[in-house]
């Protein structure tokens, strides 16, 4: 039986897209990481996307940095109109390929989107909080902010990060897939996170690949790209009722096949439980 070890009241549904790389004119566009990107193929995939967000109702939106390609604020106009039209809250964090940071998104879409800071937001019984990439960064990034964890309070915490907090380097190395390298101090960050008296729950993008990892207290749940395959995009949902579980389904997308190994390492659908102050597997 999996228990809760800090008194909280969490039932919350979130709608994850990360890596979208949108740019201005697929044609003259070329990319590729674990498999080649499909640009061209993106914008229908946000429909999609957003469509199957409103079916599951959703409690808000996640967008997990990499939104354009290559800095593009006129590659993010049609994404700034879709999400204008959303009824509820969109929240986003700033990726190494935004360039111009959090601020440069925030002068995109607005008052549409939150783009969620540190001191967070509180949505569902939930708080979430957000880290951004310094503007400029790459594979020697910074964040822009890093969180002062000690001070969050001794309850869930969900944390929205481009870069993971929890390294897969070694996990993708024994694989044979490359790795595009972890944030500046994210071992500090990692021990700050394990060492709360609280479990975290991390969600995060970058590396392209559906994945899981745990370390004590903290669980990451990495998030497939939309850009390249398996177009991912998934629903997470958490819940103290009546123990803390997190539940994610990843829901591939259309696109050409892939060239490479598909970067998928956990099932379409998976569950974790905190017992014990550690997060453990759940049927």
């Amino acid at each position: 039986m999996c228990s809760l070890s800090t008194a909280s009241d969490m039932r919350l549904r979130l709608g994850l897209l990360g890596d979208l790389h949108l740019v201005e004119d697929p044609s003259c566009s070329s990319g590729a990481w674990h498999n080649a990107y499909d640009f061209a193929g993106v914008p229908a995939r946000i429909d999609r996307a957003l469509a199957r967000f409103e079916h599951a109702r959703v409690d808000a939106i996640v967008l997990l940095g990499d939104l354009c390609h290559d800095g593009s604020r006129a590659a993010l106009g049609p994404l700034a109109e879709r999400l204008r039209n959303i009824p509820g809250p969109i929240l986003a964090v700033a990726g190494n390929h935004d360039i111009g940071g959090r601020g440069a998104l925030q002068e995109t879409f607005g008052d549409s989107v939150t783009l969620v800071d540190p001191d967070g937001v509180r949505i569902a019984g939930a708080l979430i909080v957000g880290v951004h990439v310094a503007s400029g960064g790459w594979f020697a990034a910074r964040l822009e902010d890093p969180p002062n964890v000690a001070a969050w309070p001794p309850e869930p915490v969900v944390v929205l990060s481009h870069f993971p907090l929890l390294s897969h380097a070694n996990r993708l190395a024994d694989l044979g897939l490359p790795y595009p390298g972890d944030i500046l101090n994210r071992a500090h960050i990692q021990a700050q996170l394990m060492a709360r008296p609280a479990p975290t729950i991390v969600l995060s993008g970058h590396i392209h690949t559906r994945d899981e990892s745990a370390a004590g207290r903290a669980l990451q749940l990495t998030q497939g790209a939309l850009v390249e395959p398996p177009y991912e995009c998934s629903i997470v949902e958490m819940t103290t009722d009546p123990v803390m579980s997190v539940r994610r389904t990843a829901i591939p997308g259309d696109g050409p096949p892939p060239s490479g190994a598909l970067p998928a390492l956990v099932n379409l659908t998976t569950k974790q439980c905190y017992q014990d102050e550690q997060w453990l597997p759940a049927s």
